[in-house]
């Protein structure tokens, strides 16, 4: 939801092309391994993990083609696995809550309250600049990588 993100490469190759290419690739980010899978007409580019102990935010990306004419869009859409997006959901609702918090004390508090209002403020700017720093080079990386793969091979 609020990790998703999505683009679009054209492409001078048929969709059927593109697809029979995509299918069964494996792409390494990072030494981490993608696969592209089909399912239905959507293909998946699912990372492979289950021997690293390390944990990651990784993206799930979906491939969706529509031919026009002589072009193919391809829509790139990401978002995070359900198992890995538990702690980012968690740390953007402390977040909201902080900043509600500290704005409601410097409303309601009457002066007595804006030193820990700042403090909130501080804490949950710091928590937001970190999550989004190590988004931007793990999640977001990956994202990034991966567009760049079906651009380069589209």
């Amino acid at each position: 939801m609020i990790f998703n993100t999505s683009s679009t490469v054209k492409s001078t190759q048929s969709a059927d092309e593109l697809r029979k290419f995509f299918l069964g690739q494996h792409l390494s980010i990072h030494e981490l391994d993608f696969e592209i899978t089909q399912l239905g007409d959507v293909m998946h580019v699912v990372p492979n993990i289950a021997d690293s102990s390390h944990m990651y935010t990784l993206p799930v990306t979906q491939l969706n083609f529509s031919s026009e004419g002589n072009t193919t869009d391809i829509k790139i859409t990401s978002q995070p696995r359900r198992i890995d997006v538990g702690g980012p959901y968690l740390l953007m609702i402390f977040i909201v809550f902080a900043f509600i918090t500290a704005f409601l004390l410097l409303k309601l508090g009457g002066g007595n309250y804006n030193n820990t209002a700042y403090i909130m403020i501080g804490i949950a700017g710091i928590i937001l600049i970190t999550l989004y720093y190590r988004l931007y080079i793990g999640y977001y990386d990956y994202v990034r990588k991966i567009v760049g793969w079906v651009k380069e091979h589209a």
